[in-house]
């Protein structure tokens, strides 16, 4: 998936990147002597193509970006299937029937219903959930071999990863960013800020032309900055 709304990080440099996973399985290996780049792209999978480099500390912090993005959104699908899967439940028994009229409790059934399959929330939480599991499979790999030549080979993998996947949802993308700064002790300064309503609304708008500005600058501080 192509998910780098924030260049990956690099060890000289300043600037984020793109990808949950190696954060999740490596965080604990001298990360904390790292620091991120502060140059924003536009995607969380997709953190691949932001930056060609095969630094181990920029895949490391990009495989956590992509683990940490892909966790969020099959966590999120999961609980959707879920919650509706439970109210089609409740308002289809005896019990329920008595207080509410039939009519309405059809209506709340069959739009679930419709919701589940239309939205393929099934499928989606399995897509999100193979791509964890992939994830963290580099990322170990990464960990066994902390190297520049294990380092360009998973960013290859990763980038042909990047072309099966769906665009990403940008402020889903940049949570999972400053979580993967957090999980590799990267430099917390580079946290990039996530509105109240972007937050709100991660999983269901793209924010495609949102501004995602870095903690403390002037566009941070706006509150007439792109939503």
């Amino acid at each position: 998936m192509a998910h780098n709304d924030v260049v990956g990080p690099t060890q000289t440099s300043a600037s984020p990147s793109a990808s949950p996973a190696a954060s999740a399985a490596s965080a604990g290996s001298g990360a904390d002597q790292r620091t991120v780049a502060n140059d924003p792209a536009t995607s969380a999978t997709s953190a691949v193509a932001s930056s060609l480099t095969a630094s181990p500390w920029d895949i490391e912090f990009e495989l956590a970006r992509e683990v940490i993005y892909h966790r969020g959104r099959q966590a999120w699908f999961d609980g959707l299937q879920r919650t509706f899967l439970f109210t089609n439940i409740v308002l289809g028994t005896a019990a329920v029937s008595a207080y509410f009229p039939a009519q309405i409790s059809g209506i709340v059934i069959a739009v679930c219903s419709a919701l589940t399959l239309a939205m393929k929330l099934p499928e989606q939480a399995r897509f999100h959930g193979e791509r964890v599991q992939r994830y963290c499979e580099m990322a170990e790999r990464l960990t066994d071999t902390f190297n520049t030549e294990t380092a360009a080979a998973l960013r290859k993998e990763m980038l042909r990863l990047s072309a099966t996947e769906p665009a990403p949802h940008r402020a889903v993308n940049m949570q999972a960013y400053n979580e993967a700064l957090v999980s590799c002790k990267r430099d917390a300064a580079f946290k990039r800020v996530v509105t109240p309503l972007q937050f709100f609304f991660r999983h269901l708008w793209r924010f495609d032309r949102a501004d995602f500005p870095q903690v403390g600058t002037a566009d941070a501080a706006d509150p007439q900055r792109a939503a």
